[in-house]
């Protein structure tokens, strides 16, 4: 018993994993409530970033972008959709779809860019200067 509990503490104390989850929790938190007056989350402000960046794509090289399970994404297309902030086309292959943000959704980013800027100059203060060379080190390492 005495080794389960210390184990346990273990892995409450340092779990990597776990460390990451609570600061991305947190860290998507502040963002969602940053959002919250275009009814908008950071996952999908993402999205919408992505597909105005990169042009159109498949909902599976989105996906793959943003580093996110298929079925995650596709919850997040298909509201980004609903609101018309998304579009599907079709591509050259008949079974294959491409999307494209609209002008309803060029809007949108463009009314959560200052919303988004406040959000990341508060996570920005709250990490200060060396946590943010961390996060940046650590996703230019990953592969």
């Amino acid at each position: 018993m005495e080794s389960t509990h210390a184990a346990a503490r273990l892995i409450y104390e340092r779990c990597l994993a776990g460390r990451l989850r609570m600061v991305a929790r947190m860290t998507t938190n502040l963002y969602d409530a940053a959002l919250r007056p275009l009814d908008l989350r950071i996952g999908q402000l993402t999205l919408l970033a992505m597909v105005s960046h990169l042009g159109p794509l498949t909902a599976g090289e989105l996906a793959q972008h943003a580093r996110i399970e298929k079925s995650t994404a596709s919850r997040d297309i298909a509201r980004l959709l609903a609101a018309g902030w998304l579009a599907s086309d079709p591509g050259d292959d008949r079974r294959e779809r491409l999307l494209r943000l609209t002008p309803a959704g060029r809007e949108v980013l463009e009314r959560a860019i200052p919303l988004w800027d406040r959000a990341q100059a508060e996570l920005e203060r709250l990490i200060g200067e060396a946590g943010l060379q961390a996060v940046h080190q650590l996703v230019g390492s990953l592969p």
